[in-house]
């Protein structure tokens, strides 16, 4: 669906043959049109999906955070994500929930021990960007009486069930536990 913004096609038919109308809307359009794109460009960086540097810098500056110098634009973003998300008030299911906004479905594991008041959250290799800025997020929103203990999901032997020793031997033993595959 395309707008019509041409300001001349907003007057009335009787005066749009007048040559002061033409002449006015012709100078009027360029002024207009610097309007709508500065109004969508305000709306890409009010929405943080969209957001480029000015955008997430405003949102840090809302906040009250500073980027690190070794942050990526997505990580800022999920950083952002994270604490505005943190507000919330949650239950186990949301706990599920807001770890799976942030690492994916399959980017985190939670083991939580009634009894000794402790909970093991672990965050995939895939997701381990966010592990920092996820940490935090739980220490803020997590009950005091949680002991929170938190990992990474590191590859294990049975990622590699089918691999012959000749394919594992391109790797190195860090490689192995510590890499994406």
């Amino acid at each position: 669906m395309s707008v019509d913004r041409l300001m001349i096609n907003y007057l009335p038919e009787v005066i749009k043959g007048i040559r002061e109308y033409k002449a006015i809307m012709t100078v009027e359009q360029p002024e207009f049109e610097g309007g709508w794109a500065q109004a969508e460009y305000a709306l890409q960086e009010s929405i943080l999906i969209s957001a480029t540097e000015y955008g997430l810098s405003r949102w840090e500056a809302m906040i009250g955070i500073s980027p690190k110098a070794t942050e990526t634009l997505d990580e800022r973003r999920f950083r952002i994500i994270s604490l505005i998300s943190s507000d919330m008030p949650y239950t186990y299911r949301q706990l599920e929930a807001l770890l799976a906004n942030l690492c994916g479905d399959a980017g985190y594991e939670i083991d939580l021990d009634h009894g000794n008041y402790s909970i093991l959250v672990k965050v995939a290799l895939t997701a381990r960007n966010n592990y920092e800025a996820t940490q935090e997020l739980l220490e803020k929103i997590l009950p005091a009486n949680l002991i929170l203990s938190m990992t990474l999901m590191y590859n294990q032997h049975v990622h590699f069930t089918g691999m012959t020793h000749a394919d594992m031997a391109a790797y190195t033993h860090h490689g192995i536990r510590n890499e994406v595959f």
